[in-house]
């Protein structure tokens, strides 16, 4: 199975994270997908040439977070034991709208390193509304993320930071 291969630049506020704008260039074809937050709404960028979701439109009353900067902004979070999110997510052209996700620190964990090094780890959980659930294992001290584990329907991915060994997959 051969996949399409993408790149994507995405540009937030500092201040708050909110992104400003998304591009992604996607497979030997490079079609372009290139969208803007402003006023309220999520659209695509007609100033950019070749755009193949210039006309699309989304509203964005709740303000949401690029879905494709999880990880990034999951790492800002104050985490704490039994803590909980509800953060707005939106993957860019995706016909879900914005909505707000609920994050849960549902424990800590341990993880050790290919060097034998201990890492305290929160772990955060969504549940993708019964369809599936992501786990993230990120660490205490820095709020990386050290590994994710999720199940949606018959799939299963798994991210793991390249100095934790493998076998620390449940």
């Amino acid at each position: 199975m051969t996949r399409a291969s993408s790149v994507s630049y995405i540009l937030v506020h500092l201040k708050d994270f909110t992104p400003i704008m998304h591009r992604t260039v996607i497979g030997d074809e490079k079609t372009v997908r290139a969208f803007k937050y402003t006023d309220g709404k999520i659209m695509g960028d007609p100033d950019v040439a070749g755009n193949a979701v210039a006309d699309f439109s989304m509203p964005d009353e709740a303000t949401s977070y690029n879905w494709e900067l999880d990880m990034e902004t999951l790492a800002l979070l104050p985490l704490g034991e039994g803590k909980e999110f509800a953060m707005p997510f939106y993957h860019p052209g995706s016909k879900t709208p914005p909505k707000a996700y609920t994050y849960k620190v549902v424990g800590s964990d341990t993880l050790t390193t290919q060097e034998g090094n201990s890492i305290e780890a929160w772990m955060l959980r969504i549940d993708h509304d019964g369809k599936g659930q992501s786990t993230f294992w990120m660490d205490k001290r820095t709020g990386a993320l050290l590994k994710l584990e999720e199940a949606w329907g018959d799939i299963l991915r798994y991210k793991v930071r390249l100095d934790i060994p493998v076998g620390t997959i449940h």
